[in-house]
């Protein structure tokens, strides 16, 4: 009689009738995973962790770190074509409009009633009066779905062009982290003169943005080799140290003016006043030029 096979955490297992290698003195859960020839459940546990953040997961994290980051295609192109086949479509039924118009007028003046043009269907059993009324229901659908294309590519097409320096930026990413998305899938980026931003960019004034270098920023989705300006510590720093500079633009004039000693002397003060403060309303605010001037006059 055989004998039946042996169990236990030093049983031997078969396969294709030869002998396999004993497997070590194991808990019977990590025996069977051995067995299985799978990973150890911690290293699943570890990959599982590392999966959660990686491909797009992490690339649209990455991407919300700055609103330079967020480029998309505008599809410039398609979106004309697409108007403009809308646009013919429309214009055929317009002339199909037509026709019923013109046909139905043939028949009004043929009857001996005393009707008008109506939107109402009068004689049931006329076909073209019944053709007519479907064609404006069907040129109502279509018009719709043109004029919300019209206004959604409006509400994008004024959108600026993306910064060379961010479409560069959001490229060396990927190349740091070549394996996260599919090249076939980065294409879009090559496409310099259709992206813009999804968001608007808000441009601060010339100094602050020089001055916004100095202050540095990291978030939980941004890595290593991804440096951001802190805009609101910058500009926080930006604002105290510019107060001091306010104050003497509005009250040095007034001393300086009983210092000089001639109407020339002042007048080329006030000037040089003037120029400076408009100066730095340019500079350091993102005052328009209209109102720029009008405080200077002021």
């Amino acid at each position: 009689m055989a004998e039946p096979p042996a169990s236990g955490p030093n049983a031997t297992i078969k396969s294709g009738g030869e002998d396999a290698k004993p497997l070590p003195d194991l808990p019977q859960g990590e025996l069977q995973v051995a067995a299985l020839g799978l990973a150890p459940v911690q290293e699943n546990a570890a990959n599982e962790q590392h999966q959660a953040n990686w491909g797009y997961d992490k690339y649209a994290e990455w991407l919300n770190c700055s609103r330079g980051f967020l480029l998309f295609r505008q599809f410039r192109k398609l979106n004309v074509r697409v108007l403009l086949a809308m646009q013919d479509e429309i214009s055929e039924l317009e002339e199909d409009l037509e026709k019923q118009d013109k046909a139905i007028g043939d028949i009004w003046e043929r009857r001996t009633e005393d009707y008008g043009d109506s939107f109402r269907i009068v004689d049931t059993e006329s076909n073209t009066e019944m053709e007519r009324h479907r064609l404006m229901w069907e040129i109502q659908g279509k018009l719709k779905q043109y004029n919300e294309h019209w206004a959604s590519y409006q509400a994008v097409a004024d959108r600026e062009w993306a910064d060379e320096q961010d479409v560069q930026s959001v490229n060396r990413w990927h190349s740091s982290y070549k394996d996260y998305i599919d090249e076939d899938e980065l294409k879009y980026l090559q496409q310099r003169n259709d992206l813009t931003y999804l968001l608007p960019l808000t441009r601060p004034p010339i100094l602050l943005g020089l001055f916004s270098k100095l202050f540095k920023q990291t978030s939980p989705g941004m890595d290593k080799n991804t440096v951001l300006r802190n805009k609101k510590r910058a500009r926080r720093v930006f604002g105290i140290i510019s107060l001091p500079f306010g104050l003497f633009m509005l009250i040095g004039p007034l001393w300086i003016l009983n210092i000089l000693p001639d109407t020339k002397a002042k007048l080329g003060g006030v000037t040089g006043f003037v120029l400076v403060l408009a100066g730095y309303l340019r500079l350091a605010t993102p005052a328009t030029a209209e109102l720029i001037w009008g405080t200077t006059a002021a």
